[in-house]
């Protein structure tokens, strides 16, 4: 995101300042600051250096000049009394387009800091103008997206919309699975986190009374994707009419909700597997509070460790789904390890937020893909998030890559990666920039026709501040 230095004070302000270019660091000395001491109207909540504040925000009619009357920006919206410098002298009258306003940032720095600063008269590093959220498009000064830029933004916003429906779940209490609603980019309406079925409004979304007929199979989470460690994410009904691929990894577990139609079959065959894997299989009585309309339930539980338990995983399944051998997928799970500028690993954000981790706007970082027990790479998918700049994939060597466009899940940036050089199977670096922590700032890497939960891993770039 473009910022910049100074900006255009228009000569309506009530802090008296002469209308021209006004740099950063004296507007917020000398108008955002006597006017945040003064003015106790027209204030309105804002985020700044990550904490909510009120400040002065006046309608902009009321500071603009009357040159812009009549005009679209001529309104009551609260904002800075500030516009695109570039924008401003650049119109002349007629014109179509008008000067966006601009917005301030501070460097990162809360209010209170900002106020110390100021009064002691010192330098606020890193405080910048940008373009007001939503207007540089349509500023004169040219500097907004072309149309075919703006078209990828909006597809973008449809996939994120597709998102905020959310993921079933059951989340592990004590060793009993409730039913739960994993939503991974909130809404105004339905905030990011694990929410309970009743509280979600979509008629898409699954609920008791649609395990009562079959069993639900439900793959426990790695702790490495978007799901959280103690939650298992929907797989498969069996004897699913859906005919894709299921990938199994080679390290994992199973959760079965078991109907009381479906327990004697089931136990049969969880009685037969468990012949196989002694130690890792295992019926008992349901108990979960979410789940009281299946009456009599069961809840299975199928963990493994090896390549030949993970065979006998797939057997099961295949008896249980109806599915061919050939669409249940062996895996061995893609892995990212982080790396900075200097090769030295980076540590996640903290034990509980092991594929979080945290770097600054504009900061490059490196990660190696490998896959787990050293199994050649081959062929798999990158998947960026907005806010990551992946334009350095195209200039490596060893590899062929192809740019798959927006994937609509997600709306990230698709990669198809295939890895030909040997020298790479075991592991291959690539380095990545951070471009706005704003426009969701992650990386998944996973197998084509899987997800990141079944193959993968995600890591998900915050900034330094969130910690």
């Amino acid at each position: 995101m473009s910022s910049y230095d100074e900006a255009y004070h228009p000569p309506s302000c009530t802090c008296d300042l002469p209308p021209g270019p006004i740099s950063v660091q004296e507007f917020l000395r000398s108008c955002f600051y006597p006017r945040l001491l003064k003015n106790k109207e027209n204030r309105k909540e804002l985020t700044i250096g990550g904490i909510r504040s009120y400040v002065p925000q006046p309608r902009r009619r009321d500071f603009l000049g009357t040159e812009y009357e009549g005009t679209d920006i001529w309104d009551a919206s609260p904002r800075h009394p500030l516009l695109c410098l570039e924008g401003h002298y650049a119109r002349e009258s007629g014109d179509d387009k008008n000067p966006s306003s601009f917005t301030v940032n501070t460097g990162g720095r809360t209010l209170s800091t900002l106020k110390n600063l100021i009064g002691r008269g010192d330098y606020i590093d890193g405080a910048h103008f940008k373009h007001h959220h939503g207007e540089k498009d349509d500023c004169h000064c040219g500097m907004g997206r072309d149309t075919a830029e703006i078209l990828l933004a909006e597809q973008r916003k449809a996939a994120l919309l597709k998102r905020t429906n959310g993921t079933p779940v059951l989340q592990n209490f004590m060793g009993v699975y409730e039913l739960r609603f994993h939503v991974q980019s909130g809404s105004e309406g339905l905030p990011a986190g694990i929410q309970k079925v009743e509280q979600i409004q979509s008629p898409l979304v699954l609920r008791p009374p649609d395990l009562e007929d079959a069993t639900s199979v439900w793959l426990q989470s790695r702790d490495v994707g978007a799901l959280p460690g103690n939650c298992a994410g929907f797989l498969c009904f069996e004897n699913s009419s859906d005919k894709t691929n299921l990938f199994i990894p080679d390290v994992g577990k199973i959760v079965l909700i078991i109907p009381e139609t479906r327990k004697a079959d089931l136990k049969e065959y969880l009685r037969a597997l468990r012949k196989k894997i002694p130690d890792g299989v295992r019926m008992t009585r349901g108990k979960s509070d979410s789940l009281q309309q299946l009456t009599r339930y069961r809840q299975g539980i199928i963990e493994w460790n090896d390549s030949e338990s993970q065979y006998q995983v797939k057997e099961f399944l295949r008896k249980i789904t109806g599915l061919e051998s050939r669409l249940l997928r062996s895996t061995r799970p893609l892995m990212m390890e982080v790396h900075d500028r200097s090769y030295e690993p980076v540590t996640p954000v903290s034990q509980n937020r092991l594929s979080e981790f945290a770097f600054d706007n504009g900061e490059e970082f490196y990660v190696k893909i490998r896959r787990m027990r050293n199994a050649p790479l081959e062929s798999f998918r990158l998947l960026f998030g907005p806010g990551i700049d992946s334009s350095s994939l195209q200039q490596m060597n060893g590899f062929e890559v192809r740019n798959l466009g927006v994937d609509e899940a997600s709306g990230g940036t698709l990669w198809k990666i295939f890895v030909r050089e040997e020298i790479l199977q075991n592991g291959l670096w690539a380095s990545m920039q951070v471009q706005s922590h704003h426009e969701s700032a992650w990386v998944e890497v996973l197998d084509h026709g899987s997800n990141v939960e079944q193959s993968g891993t995600r890591l998900q770039i915050v900034t330094k501040e969130s910690i």
